[in-house]
């Protein structure tokens, strides 16, 4: 299924409306929707470099647009529309188990939980950018 839906998002990067998709996934990708938008915003990219900036700016305007609509979806309507969408997605309940980890350890605790994950990332970066300058792109 997953599969299909990629397929089906590289698909819009051919079309004259690859704009107003990638609005709509990133916009959807910061509330419900599975696939993340770089997927589209790549190929989007590649396809037409001088454009570049003027799609991450879609993409990244829309994100935001999109978390603000997810914020009042579970703050004003989780009954009818927030419960649903985790059940579609999380049948084990596996957000409401990150949720009791924020609620013990705070909104600060979360944060710095995810740096520490994200901190072998960061390390391995910042060389690798490095060596892909250093020798081109043969790396």
């Amino acid at each position: 299924m997953l599969r299909n839906a990629y397929q089906w998002v590289i698909s819009w990067s051919d079309t004259p409306y690859g704009s107003w998709a990638l609005f709509l996934l990133s916009f959807a990708e910061s509330s419900c929707f599975p696939i993340p938008p770089d997927v589209l915003l790549i190929a989007l990219a590649v396809g037409q470099p001088l454009a570049a900036f003027q799609f991450s700016l879609i993409c990244s305007i829309s994100s935001v647009l999109g978390g603000l609509a997810g914020y009042g979806i579970s703050f004003f309507a989780f009954e009818t529309i927030g419960q649903p969408i985790l059940n579609l997605y999380d049948p084990d309940r596996a957000v409401f188990n990150q949720i009791q980890i924020y609620t013990i350890i705070g909104v600060f605790g979360a944060y710095w939980q995810q740096q520490l994950l994200l901190f072998p990332i960061k390390c391995l970066r910042s060389p690798l950018v490095y060596l892909s300058l250093v020798f081109g792109s043969s790396l």
